[in-house]
C-alpha cells in the first residue's frame, strides 16, 4: 500500500447499529488542518459536543469517530471568529472557562504546537492543558488550561 496524501475529512457518528453515519465532511483541506482538527479531543457541531473516539486512515480519507458528550455543552453567545486562531481558555465551569488569550494564526502550522503541548507558559504562569476541540460553528480552535501552581 502506497502513502495517499491526506485531503479529506469525516466525521462520523460511533453507532454501529446506524453503520456509523456520517455527520460532516471536509474536501480538499491541507493536510496539516486534518491533523490539527485530528488531535483535538472535542468536536462541535449544530451546539452539539462530540468526544473524539478513534480515527481511521481510508485511503485519502481521515475519518474520526465521535460520540455525543452529554457532559459537556457548546457556547452559543461567543464570538464566530473571523480569523483563524486558538482560544486558549482558563479551565473553570463555574466562571464559563474565560477567555485569556487569543491566539491569531496564519496558517494551521502554526496553531499545531498548542494542540501537541501539554503545558504552555502564557503571560510568565505555567499551565496544563486538561483538553483542546474544534469548534465548526464558531470556526476556532479552543484549548482549557488549569494553573499549574
Amino acid at each position: 500500500m502506497f502513502p495517499t496524501p491526506l485531503t479529506k475529512m469525516e466525521y462520523r457518528l460511533n453507532d454501529p447499529k446506524n453503520r456509523y453515519p456520517a455527520i460532516y465532511h471536509l474536501e480538499n483541506i491541507p493536510t496539516l488542518e486534518i491533523l490539527c482538527r485530528r488531535s483535538t479531543d472535542y468536536f462541535i457541531l449544530a451546539n452539539k459536543v462530540y468526544e473524539q473516539i478513534s480515527t481511521l486512515l481510508e485511503g485519502a480519507v481521515m475519518v474520526v469517530y465521535v460520540e455525543n458528550s452529554l457532559d459537556e455543552i457548546a457556547f452559543e453567545t461567543e464570538t464566530t471568529h473571523m480569523q483563524l486562531g486558538i482560544e486558549l481558555r482558563l479551565f473553570n465551569e463555574r466562571a464559563g472557562h474565560p477567555i485569556l488569550e487569543f491566539v491569531a494564526c496564519h496558517n494551521h502550522e502554526e496553531i499545531l504546537p498548542y494542540l501537541y503541548t501539554t503545558y504552555l507558559l502564557l503571560h510568565g504562569k505555567e499551565y496544563e492543558v486538561i483538553s483542546s476541540e474544534t469548534d465548526q460553528d464558531r470556526h476556532v480552535f479552543a484549548i482549557y488550561l488549569k494553573p499549574t501552581a
